[in-house]
């Protein structure tokens, strides 16, 4: 096994992976009681059961899809991935939020897309995006690729970097595939990690960093049909999902 991401190491990942799954288990295990507490209508905490079921819920849904982030730095073959991504999806229903969880969103969407999933599956998210309040133009491009039709837009709910991708999606034929390929280099090496949420987590103390991977820039490359050879060493570019 090749590490993808050599900011941590196959240690230091599998680390975290057992953690995030003894911590998923302890999770089930709360909401069993939780339940059972509400079925007895004993409430033995300030907030009511159903409150803490639900975001305890949202905190498996959390851990999954760091394993799942975690799988592809660690250097797991694509099927793993897969299996991981799936299992990550069947989690998202009832826990997800566009004000919050945007970024998680374009991430399994883009994934998705890298990884070929299953109609049904991806279904899940579609239906998700498409019931929430807030639009995205990003986001329904990729989706709509699914469906075989290109949405153009302008709006993106989270300008810091996503905005600069907008100009791939415009319209066909205001920019020529080299000119694509050049504004993804730039946005992969000037603009992606600058404003990564979870930026320089491999510099801390803890064992905490899982990978950092714009799954986005891949997906793009794929719907738009590029050359990504000019990609390809970027730090951040998930080259070998765009070439399974």
């Amino acid at each position: 096994m090749t590490v993808r991401d050599t900011r941590n190491t196959i240690e230091g990942y599998k680390e975290i992976q057992a953690f995030n799954e003894e911590a998923i288990d302890e999770c089930y295990e709360e909401i069993d009681e939780l339940r059972l507490d509400e079925t007895n209508e004993v409430q033995k905490y300030p907030k009511p059961n159903k409150e803490i079921i639900a975001s305890t819920y949202k905190a498996v849904f959390d851990y999954q899809y760091k394993n799942l982030i975690l799988s592809y730095s660690l250097g797991e073959d694509t099927e793993k991935v897969r299996k991981e991504y799936v299992k990550t999806v069947k989690m998202i229903a009832g826990v997800w939020k566009m004000s919050s969880g945007y970024v998680q969103m374009l991430t399994l969407v883009s994934l998705g897309i890298l990884l070929e999933v299953e109609n049904e599956v991806f279904f899940d998210l579609q239906k998700l995006v498409e019931e929430s309040e807030e639009q995205d133009a990003l986001l329904n491009y990729m989706i709509g690729f699914r469906e075989n039709k290109k949405v153009p837009g302008s709006k993106v709910l989270w300008d810091k970097p996503y905005k600069k991708l907008i100009p791939l999606i415009a319209e066909e034929g205001e920019l020529s595939d080299a000119e694509k390929v050049d504004i993804l280099a730039e946005y992969l090496q000037k603009h992606w990690y600058r404003n990564f949420d979870g930026k320089d987590t491999h510099n801390t103390k803890w064992n905490i960093h899982i990978g950092y991977w714009s799954f986005e820039s891949g997906a793009l490359v794929k719907i738009l049909g590029l050359d990504d050879t000019k990609l390809k060493d970027l730090s951040y570019y998930p080259y070998d999902l765009v070439h399974k």
